[in-house]
């Protein structure tokens, strides 16, 4: 039905959809590109959002988020939430949450089951946990939820929070349906990492080649197993070679930083301080989220004022993190914050009262 001697922009706008799903990106752009120089309507909205997927997928973030803006403005919910979930891979985790969270707003008593999702996945990632646990509550009672999405949030929001049994129960149940969903494997492979018998370790290793082959996730999730098995060299190949099928793919600095997270944690732990630093600041760059990065750049700086910054972050991002309040406590005492030492103290005896972190900070006071 498309020609191009002349079609309707609703027209054009499908094809492009379809040329940019079967590979053709460029010439969906070009096609893209005429419609939205158009005159206002809402099949130029529609062009708008299209454009900004293309954009996305290509690799410009940039042009992305400008093409989502302009469809927003028009109130398209498509365009906005879509925008929200960007800004959370393009190291903005905070903005993305506050777009979702007022999407959740504007919903009120009937939001959709997967913006429920999205938005305890971002309040999860910025360390509002009772915050993301609320949502997660509402979606349970929604008829439409995925089981597994949900469980994989709430493994997420069990592993932040410590509760490392729970984790793994999470992901087991989460991926028996959660297809090919690389989040889902990534989570569940820091999860295997904690449990001494290995059986989820055992039920990824089952499906990871299947369900996530040819995907550079799939060197990621292989590297954390074997940093887990203690085989930090193989491990090292794996996270290279994830990294360099991301850039050949214009990956999201999010899904860039995994990789760039495992080469960090190898680096540290072969004593290779300079590129340690190196690669867990650029982590800390592509995304905010990952806490346990500053503290392992806290432990690698050598000015106790940088590190100390450092920790509060990793404890702004988790703030159910014993460690890293731990860390943060020992700085605070170091750089004389007595006011921090003790909110420190407070913070360990709300989360984690019988634990060894607890103690050590209380002999700092």
């Amino acid at each position: 039905h498309y020609s191009d001697k002349g079609s309707s922009a609703a027209l054009t706008t499908v094809y492009a959809a379809i040329l940019r799903r079967s590979g053709e990106p460029d010439k969906a752009k070009a096609l893209l590109e005429k419609v939205v120089a158009g005159p206002p309507s809402g099949d130029l909205v529609r062009a708008q959002l299209e454009l900004a997927r293309l954009d996305r997928d290509m690799g410009d973030l940039r042009g992305a988020r400008s093409a989502y803006a302009d469809a927003s403005k028009s109130g398209s919910f498509d365009a906005r939430f879509e925008s929200g979930l960007l800004a959370i891979d393009d190291r903005d985790p905070a903005g993305g949450r506050d777009t979702l969270d007022l999407l959740v707003k504007e919903a009120g008593d009937h939001p959709p089951p997967d913006l429920l999702l999205e938005a305890a996945r971002a309040r999860a990632l910025v360390g509002d946990h009772a915050g993301a646990k609320v949502l997660l509550d509402q979606a349970e009672k929604l008829p439409a939820t995925p089981t597994w999405k949900l469980e994989r949030e709430r493994g997420r929001l069990a592993l932040r929070q410590g509760q490392f049994s729970e984790a793994v129960a999470a992901f087991t149940k989460a991926l028996d349906s959660s297809g090919g969903d690389a989040e889902t494997f990534l989570l569940a492979a820091d999860a295997a990492g904690t449990e001494e018998k290995g059986t989820l370790a055992d039920k990824i290793r089952k499906l990871v080649n299947e369900r996530l082959k040819g995907r550079p996730e799939a060197k990621i999730v292989e590297g954390k197993l074997l940093i887990a098995a203690g085989k930090a060299a193989e491990a090292e190949t794996a996270y290279k070679a994830a990294k360099e099928a991301l850039k050949a793919e214009k990956a999201t600095p999010r899904r860039l930083a995994q990789a760039d997270y495992g080469l960090a944690y190898v680096a540290y732990s072969n004593q290779n301080t300079a590129d340690a630093q190196n690669d867990f600041e650029l982590v800390n760059n592509e995304d905010p989220s990952i806490a346990d990065a500053y503290l392992f750049a806290a432990d690698l700086a050598k000015d106790k004022k940088k590190a100390y910054a450092l920790a509060q972050n990793a404890v702004k991002f988790n703030p159910d993190s014993p460690s890293g309040w731990l860390v943060v406590g020992k700085l605070a005492a170091q750089v004389h914050d007595k006011k921090m030492l003790a909110d420190a103290i407070g913070r360990l005896q709300t989360i984690a009262p019988g634990g060894d972190e607890l103690e050590e900070l209380q002999t700092l006071r």
